[in-house]
């Protein structure tokens, strides 16, 4: 038998691709090994700081003064990180005496710099250190940041800028409010719940010309209102449910009725053509509606469509004045097949609920 030797080109070809292929194997694993004891390195490293600091700011918080470990420089973003996740969940004095204690550790600088950084990361945790911290050193830079292409560091700077109070950060932030489309409509909505009410005014204002005016925009600052749940009479409310034939302006106009005084307007869109009017009508004669308006949840029982049958049944059910026994005379008055099953259907929700 005659054995291929390594004079063979293709045998020391085999033989070069497999050892190459054992090399790269061994330094793959190596490098593996290396990455693993890094993070394990960083996480024991973490948790010995988190051990070291979280003392610290639940004595802070405590109206106490504690003694301060040395922070080093590479400690200060995992700090914050630190203090945020404790302001976020605090209010009142508790977040008073953490911003004391950043002030005692004279952190103010490196927040700054960290401001105008090119790490989107850092620049997004002094952002919102800064907002708690209300340092009105920054608002240069954060009126700047306003402007950034990245949607969640313009918002962050949006919600820091009204935490610094200051009067004419209403020019900046409204405009942005109006004119960022990219800005999500959740978290735009909390920074509105957050603001004063100097600010919600002046937001009212803007959405009452853009009803005046019909702009594009207008849906998106209604979605916007009705988070804050405002029981006050809104005059665009009438302007737009007496003149809008938008069917999803509509829809959310009405989601803003909270006051009786208003319910004129919604009994006017009882026979609206578009079906997600009906169900809004309904739901908001469920939150509001009187004993005259029963008739009318009742003829949107009868309709076409199922989805506002249901939200009929479901207001109707849930009016505080409509007892079994009333219950039981609508039952028997009912024409529409339809509308009987779906009362029944609400009604048997209404018992497992």
């Amino acid at each position: 038998m005659v054995f291929a030797t390594l004079s063979d080109p293709k045998t020391r070809l085999a033989f070069w691709i497999g050892a190459i292929a054992l090399i790269l194997t061994i330094v793959l694993l190596v490098e593996i090994i290396r990455i693993r004891m890094v993070l394990y390195a960083k996480k024991v490293r973490k948790n010995r700081f988190i051990h070291l600091w979280q003392p610290v700011l639940i004595k802070t918080i405590a109206g106490e003064t504690p003694k301060l470990p040395t922070l080093h420089a590479r400690d200060i973003v995992e700090l914050l990180l630190l203090w945020l996740r404790f302001q976020n969940t605090l209010r009142g004095d508790s977040r008073l005496h953490l911003n004391r204690l950043l002030t005692q550790l004279s952190i103010k600088p490196t927040l700054l710099k960290m401001l105008t950084g090119s790490k989107t990361d850092e620049r997004l945790i002094a952002l919102a250190t800064v907002g708690f911290l209300g340092t009105k050193e920054a608002r240069a830079d954060l009126v700047v940041a306003l402007n950034d292409p990245q949607p969640a560091i313009s918002v962050l700077a949006a919600h820091a800028l009204l935490s610094i109070n200051d009067s004419d950060s209403i020019s900046h932030v409204i405009p942005m409010m109006v004119g960022r489309r990219d800005w999500p409509i959740d978290r735009t909505a909390i920074m509105l719940k957050d603001a004063s009410p100097k600010f919600v005014e002046a937001f009212l204002v803007e959405v009452e010309q853009a009803a005046i005016d019909n702009q594009p925009y207008l849906l998106r600052l209604l979605r916007i209102l009705d988070v804050l749940q405002l029981n006050r009479p809104l005059e665009f409310l009438r302007h737009i449910l007496e003149n809008s034939n938008n069917p999803e302006l509509v829809t959310s106009t009405l989601k803003l009725v909270r006051l009786n005084s208003d319910l004129d307007l919604v009994r006017n869109r009882l026979n609206d053509e578009n079906w997600a009017v009906q169900v809004q009508v309904a739901a908001v004669l469920g939150r509001l509606g009187v004993s005259e308006d029963v008739p009318r949840l009742v003829s949107l029982m009868s309709s076409k469509d199922w989805w506002v049958r249901y939200r009929a049944a479901k207001s109707l059910v849930q009016l505080p004045f409509i007892n079994h026994a009333k219950i039981e005379v609508i039952k028997q008055n009912m024409n529409d097949a339809f509308g009987y099953d779906i009362l029944l259907h609400a009604i048997a929700e209404q018992a497992e609920s």
